[in-house]
Protein backbone atom coordinates (compact mmCIF):
# COMPACT_ATOMS: atom_id res chain seq x y z
CA UNK A 1 0.00 0.00 0.00
CA UNK A 2 1.21 3.49 -0.92
CA UNK A 3 -0.44 6.62 0.50
CA UNK A 4 0.19 9.98 -1.15
CA UNK A 5 -0.72 13.28 0.51
CA UNK A 6 -1.99 15.80 -2.02
CA UNK A 7 -1.88 19.10 -0.20
CA UNK A 8 -3.49 21.13 -2.98
CA UNK A 9 -6.78 19.25 -2.55
CA UNK A 10 -6.26 18.26 1.11
CA UNK A 11 -6.69 14.58 0.42
CA UNK A 12 -4.72 11.33 0.55
CA UNK A 13 -4.75 8.92 -2.37
CA UNK A 14 -4.34 5.20 -1.65
CA UNK A 15 -2.78 2.69 -4.07
CA UNK A 16 -3.31 -0.87 -2.86
CA UNK A 17 -2.43 -4.48 -3.70
CA UNK A 18 0.90 -3.45 -5.19
CA UNK A 19 3.33 -6.21 -5.99
CA UNK A 20 6.29 -3.83 -5.71
CA UNK A 21 6.67 -0.38 -4.15
CA UNK A 22 9.01 2.09 -5.85
CA UNK A 23 8.95 4.95 -3.31
CA UNK A 24 9.91 5.43 0.35
CA UNK A 25 8.26 6.95 3.40
CA UNK A 26 8.41 10.75 3.50
CA UNK A 27 9.54 11.09 -0.10
CA UNK A 28 8.22 13.95 -2.26
CA UNK A 29 6.87 12.41 -5.46
CA UNK A 30 6.51 14.06 -8.84
CA UNK A 31 3.90 14.13 -11.56
CA UNK A 32 4.17 11.02 -13.71
CA UNK A 33 6.43 9.22 -11.24
CA UNK A 34 6.16 5.46 -10.85
CA UNK A 35 4.87 4.58 -7.36
CA UNK A 36 4.95 0.82 -7.75
CA UNK A 37 3.77 -2.13 -9.80
CA UNK A 38 0.30 -3.65 -9.81
CA UNK A 39 0.25 -7.12 -8.30
CA UNK A 40 -1.84 -9.79 -6.61
CA UNK A 41 -1.05 -9.00 -2.98
CA UNK A 42 -3.64 -8.74 -0.22
CA UNK A 43 -6.90 -10.45 0.75
CA UNK A 44 -9.04 -9.14 -2.10
CA UNK A 45 -10.64 -12.00 -4.03
CA UNK A 46 -9.41 -10.64 -7.34
CA UNK A 47 -5.81 -11.00 -6.11
CA UNK A 48 -5.98 -14.77 -5.75
CA UNK A 49 -3.79 -17.08 -7.78
CA UNK A 50 -4.71 -17.09 -11.44
CA UNK A 51 -6.51 -13.75 -11.30
CA UNK A 52 -5.06 -10.74 -13.13
CA UNK A 53 -3.32 -8.12 -11.05
CA UNK A 54 -5.25 -4.97 -10.28
CA UNK A 55 -4.94 -1.62 -8.52
CA UNK A 56 -7.13 -0.66 -5.56
CA UNK A 57 -7.48 3.15 -5.62
CA UNK A 58 -9.05 5.29 -2.90
CA UNK A 59 -9.33 8.99 -2.10
CA UNK A 60 -9.72 10.09 1.53
CA UNK A 61 -9.59 13.25 3.58
CA UNK A 62 -6.25 13.98 5.20
CA UNK A 63 -7.31 12.34 8.49
CA UNK A 64 -7.83 9.11 6.55
CA UNK A 65 -11.29 8.56 8.02
CA UNK A 66 -13.62 10.01 5.38
CA UNK A 67 -13.76 8.17 2.06
CA UNK A 68 -14.51 10.22 -1.06
CA UNK A 69 -15.79 9.29 -4.49
CA UNK A 70 -12.55 9.35 -6.52
CA UNK A 71 -14.31 10.34 -9.76
CA UNK A 72 -14.32 14.05 -8.97
CA UNK A 73 -10.69 13.99 -7.90
CA UNK A 74 -9.59 12.22 -11.08
CA UNK A 75 -11.60 14.56 -13.29
CA UNK A 76 -10.03 17.58 -11.58
CA UNK A 77 -6.38 16.56 -11.60
CA UNK A 78 -5.52 13.80 -14.07
CA UNK A 79 -3.91 15.26 -17.18
CA UNK A 80 -4.01 18.80 -15.77
CA UNK A 81 -0.99 21.00 -14.95
CA UNK A 82 0.49 20.37 -11.53
CA UNK A 83 -0.04 23.28 -9.08
CA UNK A 84 3.31 25.04 -9.06
CA UNK A 85 3.51 26.32 -5.48
CA UNK A 86 5.56 24.10 -3.15
CA UNK A 87 7.60 24.81 -0.01
CA UNK A 88 5.84 28.20 0.08
CA UNK A 89 7.29 29.28 -3.26
CA UNK A 90 6.50 29.18 -6.97
CA UNK A 91 10.06 28.01 -7.48
CA UNK A 92 12.14 28.67 -10.59
CA UNK A 93 12.71 27.12 -14.02
CA UNK A 94 15.95 25.23 -14.56
CA UNK A 95 17.10 23.92 -17.94
CA UNK A 96 19.93 22.04 -19.58
CA UNK A 97 20.85 22.42 -23.24
CA UNK A 98 23.65 21.20 -25.47
CA UNK A 99 23.67 24.07 -27.98
CA UNK A 100 25.85 22.21 -30.54
CA UNK A 101 29.22 23.90 -30.84
CA UNK A 102 29.69 26.39 -33.64
CA UNK A 103 32.54 24.30 -35.08
CA UNK A 104 30.04 21.54 -35.95
CA UNK A 105 28.09 23.81 -38.28
CA UNK A 106 31.02 25.65 -39.84
CA UNK A 107 32.07 24.78 -43.39
CA UNK A 108 33.08 21.13 -43.39
CA UNK A 109 31.51 20.51 -39.98
CA UNK A 110 29.51 17.36 -39.35
CA UNK A 111 26.27 19.37 -39.20
CA UNK A 112 27.09 22.05 -41.77
CA UNK A 113 23.54 21.84 -43.15
CA UNK A 114 22.35 23.62 -39.99
CA UNK A 115 22.59 27.35 -39.34
CA UNK A 116 25.82 28.80 -37.94
CA UNK A 117 26.59 28.77 -34.25
CA UNK A 118 25.82 32.49 -33.70
CA UNK A 119 22.49 32.24 -35.57
CA UNK A 120 21.45 29.20 -33.57
CA UNK A 121 22.54 30.88 -30.32
CA UNK A 122 20.21 33.81 -31.02
CA UNK A 123 17.42 31.29 -31.48
CA UNK A 124 18.42 29.64 -28.20
CA UNK A 125 18.21 32.99 -26.38
CA UNK A 126 14.71 33.47 -27.80
CA UNK A 127 13.83 29.97 -26.54
CA UNK A 128 15.10 30.79 -23.05
CA UNK A 129 12.94 33.90 -23.09
CA UNK A 130 9.79 32.11 -24.27
CA UNK A 131 10.15 29.39 -21.63
CA UNK A 132 11.11 31.91 -18.92
CA UNK A 133 14.16 29.87 -17.97
CA UNK A 134 15.83 31.16 -14.80
CA UNK A 135 18.96 28.99 -14.97
CA UNK A 136 20.44 27.10 -17.91
CA UNK A 137 23.38 24.70 -17.99
CA UNK A 138 25.01 25.00 -21.43
CA UNK A 139 27.24 22.44 -23.12
CA UNK A 140 29.29 22.87 -26.35
CA UNK A 141 29.02 26.61 -25.75
CA UNK A 142 31.85 27.78 -27.99
CA UNK A 143 33.43 31.23 -28.32
CA UNK A 144 31.27 32.71 -31.08
CA UNK A 145 28.14 31.53 -29.29
CA UNK A 146 29.33 33.02 -26.02
CA UNK A 147 29.86 36.38 -27.77
CA UNK A 148 26.19 36.35 -28.81
CA UNK A 149 25.07 35.98 -25.20
CA UNK A 150 27.52 38.55 -23.84
CA UNK A 151 26.67 41.03 -26.61
CA UNK A 152 22.90 40.62 -26.59
CA UNK A 153 21.76 39.35 -23.19
CA UNK A 154 24.28 40.36 -20.53
CA UNK A 155 21.68 42.62 -18.88
CA UNK A 156 19.31 39.66 -18.59
CA UNK A 157 21.67 36.80 -17.74
CA UNK A 158 24.71 36.37 -15.58
CA UNK A 159 27.23 33.90 -16.97
CA UNK A 160 29.90 31.76 -15.35
CA UNK A 161 32.79 31.43 -15.97
CA UNK A 162 32.97 35.20 -16.20
CA UNK A 163 35.89 35.52 -18.63
CA UNK A 164 36.58 33.87 -21.96
CA UNK A 165 40.13 33.13 -20.79
CA UNK A 166 38.72 30.32 -18.64
CA UNK A 167 37.34 27.09 -20.12
CA UNK A 168 33.84 28.28 -21.00
CA UNK A 169 32.62 25.56 -23.36
CA UNK A 170 30.49 24.41 -20.40
CA UNK A 171 28.87 27.43 -18.75
CA UNK A 172 25.99 28.34 -16.46
CA UNK A 173 23.53 31.15 -17.21
CA UNK A 174 21.15 32.61 -14.63
CA UNK A 175 18.47 35.26 -14.87
CA UNK A 176 19.67 38.30 -12.93
CA UNK A 177 16.14 39.12 -11.77
CA UNK A 178 15.82 35.65 -10.19
CA UNK A 179 19.26 34.96 -8.70
CA UNK A 180 22.21 36.76 -7.15
CA UNK A 181 25.69 35.36 -7.64
CA UNK A 182 27.50 34.40 -4.41
CA UNK A 183 30.47 32.24 -5.41
CA UNK A 184 31.74 29.96 -8.15
CA UNK A 185 34.52 27.73 -9.37
CA UNK A 186 35.44 24.83 -11.63
CA UNK A 187 36.35 21.17 -11.11
CA UNK A 188 38.14 18.67 -13.38
CA UNK A 189 36.30 15.95 -15.28
CA UNK A 190 37.79 13.52 -17.85
CA UNK A 191 36.57 14.07 -21.41
CA UNK A 192 37.60 12.37 -24.69
CA UNK A 193 40.38 9.86 -24.04
CA UNK A 194 40.64 10.99 -20.43
CA UNK A 195 41.68 14.53 -21.37
CA UNK A 196 40.66 16.82 -18.50
CA UNK A 197 38.09 19.58 -18.95
CA UNK A 198 37.01 22.08 -16.31
CA UNK A 199 33.32 22.05 -15.40
CA UNK A 200 31.62 24.99 -13.66
CA UNK A 201 29.74 25.30 -10.38
CA UNK A 202 28.11 28.36 -8.84
CA UNK A 203 26.45 29.24 -5.56
CA UNK A 204 23.39 31.44 -6.15
CA UNK A 205 20.84 33.14 -3.89
CA UNK A 206 17.20 32.90 -4.95
CA UNK A 207 15.91 36.47 -4.62
CA UNK A 208 12.26 35.63 -3.96
CA UNK A 209 12.98 33.40 -0.95
CA UNK A 210 16.54 34.24 0.09
CA UNK A 211 17.40 30.54 -0.15
CA UNK A 212 20.73 29.48 -1.62
CA UNK A 213 21.71 26.51 -3.78
CA UNK A 214 24.69 25.16 -5.70
CA UNK A 215 24.46 24.51 -9.44
CA UNK A 216 26.88 22.29 -11.39
CA UNK A 217 26.99 21.78 -15.16
CA UNK A 218 28.86 19.00 -16.98
CA UNK A 219 29.42 17.31 -20.33
CA UNK A 220 30.62 13.69 -20.33
CA UNK A 221 32.31 12.20 -23.44
CA UNK A 222 30.36 10.50 -26.20
CA UNK A 223 31.39 7.59 -28.40
CA UNK A 224 32.43 9.07 -31.77
CA UNK A 225 34.22 7.88 -34.91
CA UNK A 226 37.42 9.44 -33.64
CA UNK A 227 36.95 8.56 -29.97
CA UNK A 228 35.45 5.10 -29.57
CA UNK A 229 34.53 3.18 -26.43
CA UNK A 230 34.42 6.14 -24.05
CA UNK A 231 32.33 4.40 -21.37
CA UNK A 232 35.41 4.09 -19.17
CA UNK A 233 35.84 7.86 -19.15
CA UNK A 234 32.13 8.51 -18.67
CA UNK A 235 32.26 6.29 -15.59
CA UNK A 236 35.27 8.21 -14.32
CA UNK A 237 33.48 11.49 -15.00
CA UNK A 238 30.47 10.35 -12.94
CA UNK A 239 32.80 9.51 -10.05
CA UNK A 240 34.31 13.01 -10.18
CA UNK A 241 30.83 14.56 -10.31
CA UNK A 242 29.65 12.52 -7.33
CA UNK A 243 32.71 13.63 -5.37
CA UNK A 244 31.99 17.27 -6.21
CA UNK A 245 28.35 16.87 -5.18
CA UNK A 246 29.47 15.41 -1.85
CA UNK A 247 31.88 18.28 -1.27
CA UNK A 248 29.21 20.92 -1.93
CA UNK A 249 26.56 19.14 0.13
CA UNK A 250 28.69 19.45 3.24
CA UNK A 251 27.35 23.01 3.38
CA UNK A 252 23.85 21.64 3.96
CA UNK A 253 22.60 23.51 0.89
CA UNK A 254 20.77 21.99 -2.12
CA UNK A 255 22.86 20.91 -5.09
CA UNK A 256 21.67 20.80 -8.72
CA UNK A 257 23.46 19.06 -11.58
CA UNK A 258 22.66 19.77 -15.23
CA UNK A 259 24.42 18.20 -18.16
CA UNK A 260 24.79 16.08 -21.25
CA UNK A 261 25.80 12.75 -19.70
CA UNK A 262 25.84 10.71 -22.93
CA UNK A 263 24.31 7.95 -20.80
CA UNK A 264 20.87 7.25 -19.37
CA UNK A 265 20.71 4.49 -16.75
CA UNK A 266 24.52 4.37 -16.54
CA UNK A 267 24.44 7.95 -15.24
CA UNK A 268 21.11 7.84 -13.42
CA UNK A 269 21.89 4.84 -11.22
CA UNK A 270 25.16 6.00 -9.63
CA UNK A 271 23.90 9.56 -9.19
CA UNK A 272 20.77 8.40 -7.35
CA UNK A 273 22.21 5.51 -5.35
CA UNK A 274 25.57 7.02 -4.42
CA UNK A 275 24.80 10.75 -4.43
CA UNK A 276 21.12 10.67 -3.32
CA UNK A 277 19.95 12.74 -6.27
CA UNK A 278 16.51 12.82 -7.93
CA UNK A 279 15.27 13.95 -11.34
CA UNK A 280 12.12 15.75 -12.56
CA UNK A 281 10.92 12.50 -14.15
CA UNK A 282 10.85 10.69 -10.84
CA UNK A 283 12.70 7.75 -9.46
CA UNK A 284 14.04 7.76 -5.94
CA UNK A 285 17.42 7.62 -4.22
CA UNK A 286 18.41 4.54 -2.28
CA UNK A 287 20.66 1.51 -2.13
CA UNK A 288 19.21 0.01 -5.31
CA UNK A 289 18.63 1.85 -8.57
CA UNK A 290 15.04 2.65 -9.46
CA UNK A 291 15.41 4.24 -12.89
CA UNK A 292 12.24 5.93 -14.18
CA UNK A 293 10.27 3.92 -16.68
CA UNK A 294 9.73 6.90 -18.95
CA UNK A 295 10.13 7.71 -22.61
CA UNK A 296 11.05 11.22 -21.48
CA UNK A 297 14.39 10.07 -20.08
CA UNK A 298 17.26 11.47 -22.14
CA UNK A 299 21.05 11.72 -21.99
CA UNK A 300 20.44 15.41 -21.21
CA UNK A 301 19.11 15.57 -17.66
CA UNK A 302 18.66 17.62 -14.50
CA UNK A 303 19.46 16.16 -11.07
CA UNK A 304 18.98 17.64 -7.59
CA UNK A 305 19.68 16.63 -4.00
CA UNK A 306 16.70 14.63 -2.76
CA UNK A 307 16.31 15.94 0.77
CA UNK A 308 15.79 19.63 0.03
CA UNK A 309 14.53 19.98 -3.56
CA UNK A 310 11.31 19.00 -5.32
CA UNK A 311 10.19 19.30 -8.94
CA UNK A 312 6.66 19.95 -10.15
CA UNK A 313 6.99 20.23 -13.91
CA UNK A 314 9.17 18.80 -16.66
CA UNK A 315 9.40 19.11 -20.43
CA UNK A 316 11.60 17.44 -23.00
CA UNK A 317 11.37 19.70 -26.04
CA UNK A 318 12.55 17.87 -29.15
CA UNK A 319 11.52 20.65 -31.54
CA UNK A 320 14.97 22.24 -31.06
CA UNK A 321 16.61 19.46 -33.06
CA UNK A 322 17.55 21.12 -36.33
CA UNK A 323 16.71 24.81 -35.92
CA UNK A 324 18.77 25.29 -32.78
CA UNK A 325 20.85 22.20 -31.98
CA UNK A 326 21.07 18.46 -32.42
CA UNK A 327 19.84 17.96 -28.83
CA UNK A 328 16.49 18.42 -27.09
CA UNK A 329 15.91 21.25 -24.63
CA UNK A 330 15.14 19.99 -21.11
CA UNK A 331 13.39 22.29 -18.63
CA UNK A 332 11.76 21.75 -15.22
CA UNK A 333 10.32 23.75 -12.34
CA UNK A 334 12.26 23.31 -9.10
CA UNK A 335 11.43 24.29 -5.52
CA UNK A 336 13.86 24.80 -2.64
CA UNK A 337 12.89 23.63 0.85
CA UNK A 338 13.24 25.95 3.85
CA UNK A 339 16.83 26.22 5.04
Amino acid sequence: LVKVTTSKSNVMTYYGHLQRIAVTHGQVVFSGQKLGEVGKAGADASCRAGAPGRLHFEVRRLDGKVELDPTGFLNSYVGKPVPSKLFGSNGFRIATFNVLGASHTARGGKAARLASGPVRMRRALALFGRTKADLIGLQEFQGSQRKVVVGNASDTYGIFPFTASAQTVNSILWRRSTFDYVNGGQFPVPYFGGRIKQMPWVLLRHKATGRMAYFMNVHNPADTRRYRHQQKWRNQAIKREIAQIAALRKSGLPVFLTGDFNDKVEAYCPLTTRADMVTPIGGSPGASCNAPDSEDQAIDMIFASAENVAFTRYKLDKSTRGPVSDHPYVIARAHLADQ
